[in-house]
């Protein structure tokens, strides 16, 4: 006997009011992964639960390094201290992709949206990374995009790699996807890479500051810091990277522990042949 088909319906998760970003029964009493279970039944009777995954957490405004990752680990946000003008939330999950008619000349690289919402809009940009690792056997990474869709349409981002991420800025939050496109003439080489560093945050700070860097090509990284006497109070040595975007901290302290006093100092990057410096200010 042939069964009857058997319905589906897409629930809409985006929903979220002033202060929480998903409605529900009870509350999320803890940050984090969270696991949901649905239990649905079709017209014969068939009872499923349906799993799916939830990372919610807190970004504090003054807090250093903001990261939410996905369930998977496949993917993850970074928002600097100035993403948001207050404390927020920021939830991320996934969903399946339906692909209707959007994707025309585009291979979808994976089958599952990562969909980001907040209870606050974004103040200034943040950055959303992809894991090289899923992709990079199978596919020439000059030929991936990020991608948003947005009124069933799909949005190109511009697109770099850092070796081990696919990663690309973001100014508003929603549908995020991985494509592949060859006869994007656009796409036929990543960005190269410029040594120096890109920010310095918070400065002031008290009593960490975070230093995001780049460096071109594989080598030995070295951050000096020099006092507003160009004395060298303190020298970190990172060893052997490679090519590619990097954060470290640096906690106000010389090369004996010892936190220093407030004032001007200045952090100089260098490898073999490059240095670049920033000026920073310790207040206690």
């Amino acid at each position: 006997e042939a069964l009857e088909p058997v319905s589906t319906e897409l629930v809409d998760l985006n929903y979220f009011g002033p202060n929480n970003i998903f409605q529900s029964i009870g509350r999320f009493k803890n940050l984090s992964s969270i696991d949901m279970f649905v239990f649905t039944v079709d017209n014969h009777n068939n009872t499923y639960i349906n799993p799916t995954y939830l990372n919610y957490d807190s970004i504090a405004m003054n807090q250093q390094n903001n990261i939410v990752a996905s369930q998977s680990g496949n993917m993850f946000v970074k928002f600097s201290n100035e993403s948001f003008q207050e404390n927020s939330r920021v939830l991320i999950y996934e969903s399946p992709f339906m692909e209707n008619n959007i994707i025309r000349d585009y291979e979808v690289i994976e089958s599952s949206l990562v969909n980001i919402v907040s209870n606050k809009d974004l103040s200034t940009g943040a950055q959303i990374y992809f894991s090289n690792g899923q992709i990079q056997n199978d596919y020439n990474v000059n030929y991936v995009k990020i991608n948003q869709i947005i009124d069933n349409q799909l949005i190109e981002y511009p697109t770099y790699s850092d070796g081990n991420n696919i990663f690309t800025e973001i100014n508003e939050f929603g549908s995020f996807i991985l494509s592949y496109n060859e006869n994007n003439i656009e796409n036929e080489s990543i960005i190269p890479y410029e040594f120096g560093i890109t920010s310095c945050y918070p400065n002031p700070f008290n009593p960490i500051v975070s230093i995001d860097y780049t460096i071109d090509i594989d080598s030995n990284v070295i951050l000096s810091i020099y006092n507003i006497l160009g004395q060298k109070i303190n020298v970190i040595d990172y060893g052997y990277q490679l090519e590619g975007n990097y954060t470290v901290n640096w906690n106000g302290t010389n090369k004996d522990g010892k936190i220093m006093p407030s004032g001007t100092y200045f952090l100089e990057i260098s490898n073999y042949d490059s240095k670049m410096v920033k000026a920073v200010t310790l207040l206690k």
